[in-house]
């Protein structure tokens, strides 16, 4: 991974970020080289043609998207696990020669995906009651699978077009560390893939590792609810009022008082406020959120997290007792009400590859958990803020 030319800051950004992926995916000092010089090194290099760019003359985010990065992992670690012979043929310093070859990250999907669709067209048996269970009946003839075995895994990956079996989740499921699901359609095909661990959900994947459509995910709501699994606000946010009671983040009814609001990542969702909403303290507001509601009232800080294309429009009737943090202030549309102007806060390093570290500052909403899934959202929040 070539550092030349990065400043001391990016250096040190993208050794944060490598870090934090081998310790959020438990990954080894074998799949850190790996990842070093596949992820990093494309990182780095662009990170070096995005450094003088500012939002508004087109920076992108150096790092990959949420899923794109999970699927990039999953085909190092499977390959890892089968010691196949591309690993063996290196340069003098170690370095697989195939790594270099991919300068983007969109080449090294296509890495994956030749070598997943390979794997998977060699899976041809079939399954029987010792490999999988159904385990939930569900509305529309659905229902949910367990998968038991690592031959399970493997047609689930067959199916699915991601990396659930050839052995990358083969030792945790015999471990008993974590349980694998299925949701099949009225005609048993795979529609999306659940990962449980210790109750909680893990990861909620579509075909190769995308977001499962719509209409599967309100039909694993109810599951989820059913079944108690924790970590549903992850995948279905919601919020809770300040008398206790839940609700879900698109069907807030009008009038509704908080304590504080998160409104922040919202996995695909366009979701439209209600009028009269009132957050005694801080609110973030993110992509998701179509706009802002007519007579929002907060008492404390805003935050906005915006899609960095289209302005944020801030309504005259809106009141804010504290800040207005955002990325940039071009991003809000003109004119800006008199009394907001003045409590608008923009962060310069925000303005860089920097990302969100000094737009939110440490546990700006105690105990509201931020979801890290969305690819406008997720990749910059900084490590300070509660997860």
């Amino acid at each position: 991974m070539n550092l030349k030319g990065l400043l001391p800051q990016d250096v040190e950004a993208l050794e944060e970020y490598l870090h934090g992926i081998y310790e959020e995916y438990d990954i080894d000092i074998g799949g850190a080289f790996l990842g070093r010089h596949s992820i990093g090194r494309i990182a780095a290099n662009r990170m070096r043609e995005e450094y003088p760019k500012t939002i508004s003359e087109g920076w992108h985010d150096p790092f990959p998207r949420r899923e794109v990065l999970r699927h990039i992992l999953d085909w190092l670690a499977v390959d890892l696990y089968e010691g196949v012979p591309w690993l063996g043929n290196t340069d003098d310093r170690g370095r697989p020669r195939k790594l270099p070859k991919c300068a983007t990250y969109e080449d090294l999907i296509r890495e994956a995906d030749k070598v997943m669709d390979r794997r998977n067209a060699q899976v041809a048996k079939s399954l029987g009651a010792a490999d999988e269970r159904c385990v939930a009946g569900l509305e529309d003839g659905y229902k949910l699978v367990k998968l038991l075995t690592p031959e399970a895994l493997d047609l689930e990956s067959r199916r699915m077009h991601h990396c659930v079996g050839h052995g990358a989740y083969d030792a945790g499921l015999a471990a008993g560390n974590h349980e694998i699901y299925s949701l099949r359609d009225r005609k048993g095909r795979s529609v999306a893939t659940i990962k449980i661990n210790c109750g909680e959900i893990d990861q909620i994947r579509g075909k190769r590792n995308a977001s499962p459509e719509a209409r599967h995910m309100a039909i694993l709501k109810q599951l989820a609810k059913a079944a108690g699994w924790k970590g549903r606000g992850a995948f279905w946010p919601y919020a809770v009022d300040v008398n206790g009671v839940e609700h879900d983040i698109d069907e807030i009814p009008a009038g509704t008082t908080f304590d504080q609001l998160n409104a922040s990542i919202l996995h695909g969702m366009s979701v439209v406020l209600p009028p009269n909403l009132t957050v005694l303290g801080n609110m973030i507001i993110g992509h998701g959120i179509a706009e802002i509601p007519e007579r929002l009232t907060i008492g404390g800080d805003v935050y906005l997290l915006t899609t960095r294309q289209r302005c944020v429009v801030l309504p005259e009737c809106m009141q804010v007792g504290g800040s207005i943090l955002t990325w940039s202030g071009d991003e809000i549309a003109r004119p800006i009400p008199a009394h907001l102007a003045e409590k608008i806060e923009e962060a310069p390093k925000t303005r860089k590859m920097g990302g969100f570290a000094d737009l939110i500052p440490a546990n700006p909403i105690d105990g509201v958990q931020f979801v890290f899934d969305d690819p406008e959202d997720d990749e910059n929040l900084p490590d300070s803020a509660p997860r």
